[in-house]
């Protein structure tokens, strides 16, 4: 079964403060509703692929040391360095900076320059086929919860297995399918789309920290899945 994206606004930034733009006026501003599919993939794709993430990252910035124009710019609108001094000074997280201010321009509907268009085409949509192979992975294989005695999900737990439940938050009702193997949470709300896909635990698959986060944000539905997570 496949799914949309849902779309919300966008309220961070993936780099440190600063972004390359091929317009000194250019001001990098967090409007409209910009956080969807390639926004998410922007931001968690590397927490799970995450050299994959710096080999796209790297390509970007070696295309853009092929460019002469171009300003490396800070969050306050200011010009830190142009021309080939960029090429000195630029970072993957500028870099990463960048693939965000595109992305929100082409959702906005912003003309694109030559470069940025590149950018979006060569970099961006690849990058955001990569995380859709990795929703795909969780629609296609996953354990349904509410079929498994409790015993049963520590087994699949253990096994580092995906598990399909149900919970509530904020009042609404949402799918979640968990990776066990790395903490990986799908979230779809049904007959609206998908949420987003993100690591619980950046670093492994902590238990406690995927009871942490249930704890603190969702209300199971699915009894098996809450008297294990003891939430």
């Amino acid at each position: 079964m496949s799914y949309p994206f849902l779309f919300s606004p966008d309220q961070d930034r993936p780099g440190n403060k600063q972004y390359v733009t091929f317009n000194p006026n250019e001001c990098y501003v967090l409007e409209g509703k910009t956080h969807g599919h390639l926004s998410h993939a922007i931001k968690h794709y590397e927490e799970f692929e995450p050299a994959g993430m710096k080999g796209i990252l790297q390509n970007a910035m070696d295309y853009l040391k092929s460019i002469d124009k171009l300003f490396l710019i800070n969050m306050d609108g200011k010009v830190l360095f142009s021309g080939s001094e960029v090429h000195a000074k630029l970072t993957l997280n500028a870099v990463h900076n960048t693939f965000d201010l595109i992305n929100d321009k082409f959702v906005n509907k912003v003309i694109l320059t030559p470069e940025e268009s590149h950018i979006h085409a060569s970099f961006l949509l690849p990058l955001g086929e990569r995380y859709q192979q990795l929703i795909s992975a969780y629609l296609d294989n996953h354990i349904l919860s509410q079929e498994q005695e409790e015993h049963e999900l520590k087994n699949h737990f253990e096994s580092g297995a995906r598990l399909k439940f149900t919970g509530k938050y904020s009042g609404e009702e949402f799918t979640y399918i968990l990776d066990a193997s790395n903490s990986g949470l799908l979230v779809i709300q049904e007959n609206k789309g998908i949420c987003t896909l993100f690591r619980i635990d950046k670093q492994g698959n902590s238990l406690e920290e995927i009871r942490g986060y249930f704890t603190r944000q969702v209300e199971l539905v699915d009894e098996g899945i809450r008297n294990f997570l003891s939430v």
